[in-house]
């Protein structure tokens, strides 16, 4: 064969390859995004990335309450409002976080104790006729290493924290809150946390009940277990 033509098919051969390779990676990386992993997506050199995801219905938020004779929960039974949160931020370094928008609104007249009378003293203390709701505002998010996103492998571990605002009663508090990974759907990031709050310092007044024989403690937790899907 003429040398000639020889260095043309190898020069087209080359070009070929290189294109073929593209493509490959290119889909690829498209593939093996996680849910964060494709903050990178579309953004130029310099320029944060946006992210947008949601919460599911799946998610579940609850608040422990102890007395000095046994203890409870009050759930939050409301999927839907976990279905319309949409939280917007921006992504730096690939495991930093700023929320823009990124706040639940939690009416206290669903939470569920599990009794009646319980759901009264609960929304009483809250003093629910003048503040409807709980706000949980999540202000950002750091991860430790962006390897831990990947929640199938990491279940349980504590894989970084949120730094929220918590208001109760009209009374606004920030707070650091440790991320856990549990089990989570494909494609999916299930994070579990707790807030450890005193009442006092929202301005309420653990009550007394029975003539004093049942005593509710000043501090109580705020448990979630939250379920994103990026839109």
């Amino acid at each position: 064969m003429n040398i000639y033509f020889l260095n043309i098919e190898i020069y087209f051969g080359r070009i070929v390859t290189y294109s073929l390779l593209i493509v490959l990676l290119t889909f690829l990386q498209s593939f093996i995004n996680p849910i964060y992993g494709q903050t990178y997506n579309g953004a130029e050199e310099g320029v944060s990335p946006l992210l947008d995801i949601k919460l599911t219905s799946n998610s579940n938020l609850g608040i422990f309450v102890e007395t000095n004779v046994n203890s409870f929960v009050c759930e939050f039974q409301d999927g839907d409002t976990y279905a319309k949160t949409l939280f917007k931020g921006k992504v730096y370094n690939g495991t930093e976080v700023f929320f823009k928008d990124g706040e639940i609104d939690l009416p206290i007249v669903k939470f569920d104790c599990g009794k009646f009378m319980m759901n009264n003293d609960f929304r009483e203390l809250l003093k629910s006729e003048e503040y409807p709701n709980i706000q949980l505002e999540f202000i950002k998010a750091i991860w430790y290493s962006h390897k831990y996103l990947n929640s199938k492998h990491n279940n349980g571990k504590e894989i970084g924290y949120f730094m929220v605002n918590l208001t109760v009663a009209g009374k606004t508090k920030k707070a650091k809150v440790n991320i856990y990974t549990t089990e989570a759907e494909e494609g999916q990031l299930k994070c579990s946390g707790k807030i450890k709050i005193n009442m006092k310092e929202f301005g309420l007044e653990p009550p007394v009940k029975f003539m004093g024989t049942v005593r509710v403690k000043e501090d109580i937790e705020v448990r979630f277990n939250l379920q994103f899907i990026r839109i």
